[in-house]
């Protein structure tokens, strides 16, 4: 055997080793300053990101809630961006210095990478970025807005490393998405594409990237069928069509799992279950709580006390003093044994009468409860226009705050401002 075969047998070896056995991946030094220090199993599921990369592989990273995936994937963006800028820069330099041209003439286009997740976590992700990398390595923007604050948007795209946009923007925006052939693509909370015929899930599948990740702590939530649409996107093809799957594997396993199944079907969902985690398995990561319990710091639970607001308290006050209030109070104090039938109220927090709900009825008691907690969590959560005292706490307001301040203000919330 010559030693370039012996060589690459070594390489395949190597290959096969690392992706059965992803604790057997060489560490992964980070080429760029992290300001965080990654514990032993993040940098243990960088490596395994890493490895995916370097041979043109996709994935998901499945841990736990609260493990760091955030963290994990803009440690691989920030290195994977720094190493792709480096090539880029002495391939230009070489053509430059092979042909004679100025070394100041216009380098590569850079690599782009975008992070798709939902509209509640796009600040999240950049608040993320920017906390644990400078932007000189990963430079975030949000996409986000109306339809022409979009558009404006798009011509500075070029000048950034990381768009962060949510589903229903790229969904509606697909085609300008479409158009750029992306580093990476991150699907946050990537789940959500569980089913393969939702427009969103069809729309971003048209997108065209280098590597793809999913992030997701939840890779099945209901059925076995969601992971095909998840590897459709990952690794189109791969588990064959959606039709070929389902008679594959999906099919066995539910007619196996039925409390009337025979033997001969019980074993025939064992082994296509046992097929389908040999293919999909090395292209998942999923660690939970328990199985880093060593890595992790001690719990720490700190309570707040959040005062009530003076609308809050007034809000408050007006209730337990009314009539219905002070019937619902003894009642509560007197007979408990209609708390099942309690649950059962709706849940609304929209009280009529004086707060429209027969109050001295027990069956209104969760109904009451409901519009208690919508008081202490912001006022603007049960005061509606139909309210009795929707002008008078209006007129408060203002009079406390000004008149440019309205109900919805973060100011009229103990606990929000606790938050802020």
């Amino acid at each position: 055997m010559t030693r370039t075969l012996s060589v690459d047998r070594l390489k395949k070896r190597h290959f096969i080793d690392s992706l059965l056995h992803p604790k057997k991946i060489l560490a992964y030094n980070l080429p760029v300053p992290i300001n965080a220090r990654l514990r032993g199993y993040q940098q243990e599921g960088l490596n395994w990101l890493n490895f995916l990369n370097q041979y043109g592989l996709n994935g998901i990273l499945c841990d736990d809630l609260g493990l760091g995936k955030t963290l994990q994937t803009i440690c691989i963006l920030a290195g994977s961006h720094h190493e792709r800028k480096t090539a880029q820069n002495l391939t230009t330099h070489d053509t430059s210095a092979l042909n004679g041209v100025n070394s100041d003439s216009p380098a590569l286009p850079h690599p782009i990478s975008l992070v798709v997740c939902p509209s509640t976590l796009c600040g999240h992700w950049l608040h993320e970025v920017n906390q644990f990398v400078n932007s000189d390595h990963l430079s975030p923007i949000i996409y986000v807005g109306g339809p022409s604050v979009r558009r404006s948007l798009q011509s500075q795209i070029p000048q950034f490393d990381l768009v962060i946009a949510s589903y229903d923007v790229v969904r509606n925006d697909i085609e300008f998405f479409q158009s750029i052939f992306w580093h990476y693509v991150v699907l946050d909370e990537g789940h959500i594409i569980k089913s393969s015929k939702s427009k969103v899930s069809r729309a971003l599948k048209k997108l065209c990237a280098q590597h793809r990740l999913i992030l997701t702590g939840t890779p099945i939530q209901n059925r076995i069928c969601e992971l095909w649409s998840l590897f459709d996107f990952l690794m189109p093809d791969f588990l064959g069509t959606e039709s070929e799957f389902a008679g594959k594997f999906a099919r066995p396993v539910a007619a196996s799992r039925d409390p009337k199944a025979s033997k001969s079907e019980q074993r025939a969902g064992q082994k296509a279950l046992e097929n389908l985690h040999r293919l999909v398995l090395p292209f998942m990561m999923r660690r939970l709580k328990e199985d880093v319990v060593a890595d992790l710091p001690p719990k720490i639970v700190q309570d707040f006390a959040c005062e009530l607001t003076n609308v809050q308290m007034q809000l408050y006050e007006a209730f337990t003093k009314s009539a219905e209030g002070q019937r619902l109070l003894t009642s509560i104090e007197t007979d408990s044994s209609h708390s099942s039938a309690n649950r059962t109220a709706s849940n609304s927090s929209n009280l009529p009468v004086t707060y429209g709900a027969r109050f001295g009825e027990k069956r209104y008691g969760f109904q009451a409860l409901r519009y208690l907690q919508a008081v202490c969590n912001h006022p603007c959560l049960a005061l509606k226009p139909s309210h009795p005292l929707f002008a008078d706490m209006k007129h408060v307001v203002q009079s406390e705050f000004g008149p440019n301040v309205s109900l919805d203000s973060v100011h009229l919330s103990g606990k929000l401002l606790s938050l802020w």
